[in-house]
């Protein structure tokens, strides 16, 4: 840290020289640091509080009425965080480092400490380390213009403070020997008493306090040990109870030790030890997972008689599967719970049990358990595993919940063994939304595509994915989406096709997914968030009429006429698209632009509102095509009013290929012309005979 110091200070010295600035300076940080208490036990766990102060200095600071709020931010030490080491005995037990804020020159700032002294620490003096991160000012002045440059920095100055570990003059050490006990049960706890003190003590007895569930039999809650000397250990007895209801977990006991000193006067110690309840169980919790996720508050507007999508009847909601909204302004809000499960592997430690049911409760009302699964005879040392349907309203975070079970013992009595207490989580989906794709105009029906994934290890099936729109300008057209098994971490698609009104505001909008699918044979219900985005009103084509000559083994022409209901189209160019035994013939209206001949291709240019355009397309058909319709699709290509390039989709059409005539007109034309030159040549002959004839009269006579 100090060579990034001296570093920084010395990149911005070469700067502010070469901007003609005069080098940047800074105030000497030095800190002084003490201890409010320096005298500690061994196996104290106290308060450590150090005093701060700030003894900032700096010299050669020009002063005048420029400068004298400078000289009060190069002093201070900001952001001021002190660290205190873990040394041996010390063990540091709080937040560290401890936030002081800033601190100027000359001011005392206080940060304390919560630390343990080791039990076995000798008495002598130790030292620490304490280490004082703060940020501090550099400055330059500008001889020119009395100008003043600021820049910060951080740094750490560490210094040793010394403590001193010494004895009490009469202290103890109490270590119970079998920390655990049984719930239910009076159990002998064995106790060791250490005179950590400097001198011995006298006619010493210990006196055992205890507070429900842990009670001391008054019989035995006092043991007399006598004298202890300095590091002398003895061992005593005590009976407790602990309550049956008392939970697995530790609760204190105290010992009041009472002797006399030196001068015989009497004095007491308290110590206070931990010791642990272990139930006496009949079960034991191995395991237990769960799924469950936050309910949906949605505010639904529907159009008028538009069903909302099938979800399960045992949702308070009021089936809405078979609901529909009868007015167009109807507005309520709707709390979609979620539906989960909670599997729990329980051990039987106990008794042979008959008619086994496992039971589940939590202490809101919020989540609902809706069964109680049925074991059966359930043997001593056996393991089962139980499913919990749980339909759930509560938020987001962690709740607790108890399980027992009911059963009948050998001799017939109904039995409800203890509550084992566990924490069930509420939090995000095993399936989780990837990527939404959509691209929303007002005025068009499109697409909403939602990708999701499987986050969890095991495998999700029968995923069925349902759309919710909450906004009446927004009209799913299609709600449900089935995708079926998704392998853990691998993604499925659906695809919901929605109509947005002419009416609908621009902007941004919330719709959301209704998730089903099974985990483990278990029925999972969740609600996710889909963000959309409504854009301007787009293209919206309309083809009024598709006019085709086509025969086989022949090229014709086919005429569309299509009308703009939208916005204003630019540099519109309309494709053609067919397949075999169609295929598209000759140029374009485009090639005398690209240079080149595009088949399939007609350039329109601009196509105004409410506008009707005509294209045409020469295409061929085989000679082995037959009659009837063929498809084929358009698609536009244009330029929106910002400059922008689009693509429609596929427009799809059909083009109808007749019957070719028998006398078509070509071969028509051909019996014409035939039938023509047959009369020309039969005239022709004629005349031949005719002059033939009367050159051989005339030779005659």
């Amino acid at each position: 840290m100090r060579m990034f110091r001296i570093f920084s200070t010395a990149v911005l010295t070469i700067l502010l020289l070469t901007l003609g600035i005069a080098s940047a300076d800074s105030a000497d940080f030095e800190f002084h640091v003490s201890p409010v208490r320096d005298t500690f036990y061994p196996g104290e766990e106290t308060v450590l509080t150090l005093l701060i102060e700030n003894d900032a200095k700096v010299s050669n600071f020009p002063v005048n009425e420029n400068t004298s709020k400078l000289l009060s931010l190069i002093t201070t030490a900001k952001n001021l965080r002190v660290e205190l080491n873990d040394n041996y005995p010390v063990e540091v037990k709080t937040i560290n480092p401890q936030l002081a804020g800033d601190l100027p020159s000359g001011m005392v700032s206080k940060v304390s400490f919560k630390i343990g002294i080791d039990v076995s620490a000798e008495e002598k003096e130790y030292s620490l380390t304490v280490k004082i991160h703060y940020t501090y000012a550099s400055y330059s002045i500008d001889p020119a213009t009395n100008s003043v440059f600021i820049s910060y920095d951080d740094d750490v100055y560490l210094k040793n403070i010394n403590i001193l570990i010494s004895r009490k003059d009469y202290d103890f050490n109490v270590k119970i020997l079998n920390s655990t006990i049984m719930a239910g049960k009076e159990s002998v706890v064995n106790v060791e008493v250490i005179n950590t003190g400097k001198n011995p003590s006298y006619n010493t007895y210990v006196i055992l306090n205890a507070t429900p569930p842990l009670m001391a039999n008054p019989t035995a809650m006092m043991a007399y040990i006598g004298d202890l000397n300095p590091e002398e250990k003895k061992s005593v007895s005590f009976k407790v109870y602990a309550a049956e209801n008392a939970l697995n977990q530790s609760y204190p006991i105290r010992f009041i030790i009472k002797f006399n000193d030196a001068a015989d006067f009497p004095k007491t110690a308290v110590k206070t030890a931990s010791l642990s309840v272990e139930g006496n169980e009949v079960i034991e919790v191995v395991s237990h997972r769960s799924i469950l996720t936050p309910p949906r508050y949605v505010a639904v507007r529907q159009k008028i008689g538009l069903s909302l999508p099938s979800i399960p009847q045992s949702f308070s909601f009021q089936s809405l599967s078979q609901t529909k909204i009868e007015s167009s302004s109807a507005s309520s809000v709707l709390t979609i719970p979620s539906r989960g499960f909670v599997e729990v592997t329980i051990q039987n430690k106990g008794e042979e049990m008959r008619d086994a049911v496992a039971i589940l409760s939590f202490d809101t009302p919020l989540i609902r358990v809706e069964n109680s699964p049925y074991i059966g005879y359930f043997e001593e040392n056996d393991t089962v595993r139980v499913v919990f349907d749980v339909e759930n309203h509560a938020q987001e975070g962690k709740y607790r919940g108890w399980v027992a079970i009911k059963y009948r013992n050998p001799q017939g009595d109904e039995v409800l063994t203890e509550k084992h207490y566990i924490g069930v989580e509420v939090g995000d989906s095993p399936l989780q939304i990837k990527e939404v794709k959509a691209d929303l105009s007002a005025g068009q029906k499109s697409e909403i595509v939602v990708e999701v994934e499987n986050r969890i290890k095991e495998e999700l099936r029968d995923v069925e994915l349902s759309i919710l729109s909450p906004e009446l300008t927004i009209t799913p057209l299609t709600t449900t989406a089935f995708i079926g098994t998704l392998e853990s971490s691998k993604t499925g698609s659906a695809k919901f096709r929605v109509e947005v009104d002419d009416d609908a505001v621009l902007g941004n909008y919330i719709l959301y997914l209704l998730e089903r699918f099974e985990v483990d044979g278990s029925e999972i219900v969740s609600t996710a968030t889909i963000p959309i985005s409504v854009k301007s009103r787009g293209v919206k084509i309309e083809i009024t009429s598709v006019e085709a000559s086509l025969y086989p083994d022949s090229t014709g022409e086919v005429v569309i006429k299509l009308k703009n209901s939208g916005s204003t189209l630019y540099n519109t160019v309309v494709m053609l698209e067919v397949s075999p035994p169609l295929s598209v013939a000759g140029g374009s209206s485009l090639g005398s632009l690209v240079g080149q001949s595009q088949p399939g291709m007609y350039f329109i240019g601009t196509l105004e509102p409410d506008r009707i355009a005509t294209v045409k397309f020469r295409v061929k058909v085989d000679k082995d095509a037959g009659a009837g319709s063929h498809p084929a699709s358009l698609k536009l290509s244009y330029y929106d009013a910002e400059g922008y390039k689009h693509e429609t989709n596929n427009f799809p059409i059909a083009l109808e290929v007749k019957e070719k005539p028998v006398i078509t007109p070509v071969l028509s034309a051909a019996v014409v012309m035939g039938l023509i030159a047959l009369t020309i040549a039969a005239v022709i002959v004629r005349r031949s005979r005719a002059k033939r004839k009367l050159q051989a009269n005339q030779g005659e006579k």
